[in-house]
């Protein structure tokens, strides 16, 4: 598990350069960045009878008065993002439960290999709900679970062969 926990945290760092959030701010993030350095170059490097430290002071207040509203401007983004995590949870609470709904009736009024068949499309739904939501496909992990039920014959022979992928 650790082992895995730590491949992920690689993984997710490897692909920042990927990341749509920051290809938006790149050029702001590169000039800031920029200004940062060549300030500090001409503070390290000013000769001392320019006396930069005395002409360039900055007041604190503005710095303690703009840190409150980040403060708070933090925390109501803390609390909203909160607040869709909890409702996210609470629609896949209720996926997990109509699905879990649906796999009793089928249980109780279908038989064999069709009541096989409508439980493995069950259980696929979570999986290809969350690849869908995270904006990824993986037959691979669908597969998983179609052959952990055993109906990966009755799949193919439904046309879902595009679904599995090229996996099979």
């Amino acid at each position: 598990l650790l082992l895995e926990a730590r491949s992920n945290w690689v993984r997710d760092l490897l692909s920042t350069g990927n990341s749509l959030l920051l290809r938006r701010i790149a050029d702001r993030l590169g000039f800031v960045g920029l200004w940062a350095i060549l300030v500090s170059i001409f503070f390290a490097f000013s000769p001392a009878d320019w006396q930069v430290d005395h002409l360039v002071r900055v007041p604190s207040w503005p710095h303690e008065l703009v840190g409150g509203f980040l403060s708070i401007l933090l925390v109501f983004r803390t609390y909203q993002a909160y607040q869709r995590f909890w409702e996210g949870r609470a629609i896949w609470a209720d996926v997990a439960g109509n699905i879990r709904s649906m796999s009793m009736v089928a249980v109780t009024v279908l038989e064999g290999r069709e009541r096989d068949v409508v439980l493995a499309h069950l259980c696929v739904f979570p999986v290809m709900l969350k690849q869908h939501l995270r904006g990824m496909r993986s037959g691979q992990e669908i597969l998983g679970v179609v052959e952990a039920l055993g109906v990966r014959e009755s799949w193919r022979a439904r046309g879902i062969q595009q679904v599995l992928g090229s996996n099979n």
